[in-house]
Order: C-alpha cells, then structure tokens, then sequence
C-alpha cells in the first residue's frame, strides 16, 4: 500500500485518492483470544514497512461496493 500514496484507487464506480500513509499503533502487541501471543509483531512491521500499514485516503465522491467488486490502482 505505501506505494499508493498520490494514487487512485478504483473500485466499481468509487474512487478512493491515496493521501498518506497508516501509522500501525501497540495495539498488535497485545494479546488476542484464540492467537498466540507474539510481542515481535509490531518490531517486524517498524523493520519492514516503518511502521506503517495501510494508506489513508480521500473519496471524492460516494459510490457503492460490494464484495467481489474489482480493485484497480491508477
């Protein structure tokens, strides 16, 4: 996703304007019913995407998805 900031994003008739980068916060630290706990996650996510995961993005104008629907980065 880092690689989409100044992008658009498409899907069905939704454009979505990539703006900035998602600063993953502790929270993945924390231990989660069902899931072994491992206090490495948030280390390996600051060593390989600088902490960050996800983007942020602007929407121009509503529109309507729905599951299945095509993603296409422009």
């Amino acid at each position: 996703e880092q690689h989409w900031i100044g992008k658009r994003l498409s899907i069905a008739d939704t454009a979505l304007d990539c703006v900035d980068t998602t600063l993953r916060c502790g929270a993945i630290t924390r231990a989660q019913d069902g899931l072994r706990f491992d206090k490495s996650m948030l280390r390996t996510v600051v060593r390989q995407a600088d902490q960050n995961v996800g983007v942020y993005c602007k929407i121009p104008a509503p529109g309507v998805v729905t599951i299945g629907d095509a993603l296409m980065v422009a």
